[in-house]
């Protein structure tokens, strides 16, 4: 396989061959199947649904709930045991990888950035074809000029 690492699973560890993502054929589809049960769950109305109610009340693997959650696919209302924190500044989170206040100090940032920016000089039309009907046309005419 071209283009092909070898990297491990975030779910279960395993090494797999992988073209860009980071769970294994076999834990993704389990993760699908999984992603129903949890989502019937979240919709009922019981109270306390924390990742360690999620993984006792439908037998989901904490593994496989935090991956959702990270996803941003599910959220819980209260985020616990330290499983789910801010990947910057370690705020607990409900549901991603950011919490708020750094997913809008990103926003901000790349906003800023994009007016900072100059805007790239596009050539009129014209000379663009110009130059490459003259290239195109020494070239089939073989003398190079």
């Amino acid at each position: 396989m071209s283009g092909s690492t070898i990297t491990l699973c975030k779910i279960c560890r395993k090494p797999f061959q992988s073209m860009g993502g980071k769970v294994c054929a076999a834990c993704l589809d389990r993760v699908e199947k999984d992603l129903t049960i949890v989502r019937d769950y979240l919709d009922s109305d019981q109270k306390g649904k924390t990742i360690e109610d999620i993984e006792r009340r439908t037998g989901v693997p904490k593994e496989v709930v935090v991956h959702l959650l990270r996803e941003g696919r599910i959220s819980v209302e209260e985020p616990d045991g330290g499983a789910m924190r801010c990947e910057l500044c370690g705020r607990l989170v409900a549901t991603g990888r950011f919490c708020e206040m750094c997913k809008n100090k990103f926003v901000e940032k790349v906003d800023s950035l994009k007016l900072s920016a100059p805007e790239a000089k596009v050539k009129p039309e014209t000379e663009r074809r110009t130059k490459t009907k003259m290239h195109i046309a020494a070239r089939t005419r073989g003398d190079g000029k």
